[in-house]
């Protein structure tokens, strides 16, 4: 009986999810190392964060591409404890949050953010992190998996990642 509470409590955890945001799909680490060496390489003065962390592979790969700090936010408790467990030999490097990225501000130092790009957010995306680049007052890198943003042009493609830039506008001036 207790196992089939388990099961139910994993099954509505996985549910919601799902329903508050993109399912979850797990990232390439091959696909993930491309784009942090052809697309977008990472310096030591990188903050790397992944909006839907997942299993932390983008947060593990940031790392070992040359980040200073990787930051993961995931809905998902069950993911976060899982990333937290994969991810220990990065102790001090990684930090994973469980937060709904509709409802965080950007973390300080941040450079670039990553994320699965689901159709139906895109242009909400674009919105926070035009709010995000007005809130640190400096200039953000998008590395984007999957969707294009509606109405912007890519700086850079490599397969289904694309780079974005938004540029640090006065807070007045973000569009949310």
């Amino acid at each position: 009986m207790i196992f089939l509470w388990i099961i139910a409590v994993i099954v509505v955890i996985l549910g919601l999810s799902a329903f508050m945001g993109a399912p979850y799909v797990p990232s390439h680490a091959r696909q993930v190392r491309r784009a942090f060496t052809d697309l977008r390489p990472l310096t030591p003065r990188d903050v790397v964060v992944d909006l839907g962390s997942g299993d932390g592979i983008v947060l593990r790969q940031a790392i070992d591409h040359g980040a200073k700090r990787a930051i993961g936010y995931e809905i998902n408790p069950l993911l976060v404890w899982i990333s937290r467990i994969v991810s220990l030999r990065y102790r001090g490097s990684i930090q994973i949050q469980t937060a709904n990225m509709w409802h965080i501000d950007p973390p300080e130092g941040v450079t670039i953010i990553y994320v699965f790009g689901v159709g139906r957010d895109m242009k909400r995306l674009a919105a926070l992190f035009d709010r995000w680049a007005a809130q640190t007052g400096r200039d953000l890198e998008c590395l984007i998996y999957g969707h294009a943003l509606p109405g912007r042009e890519p700086a850079r493609e490599e397969g289904a990642h694309r780079l974005y830039r938004f540029t640090a506008l006065h807070q007045s001036e973000a569009q949310v």
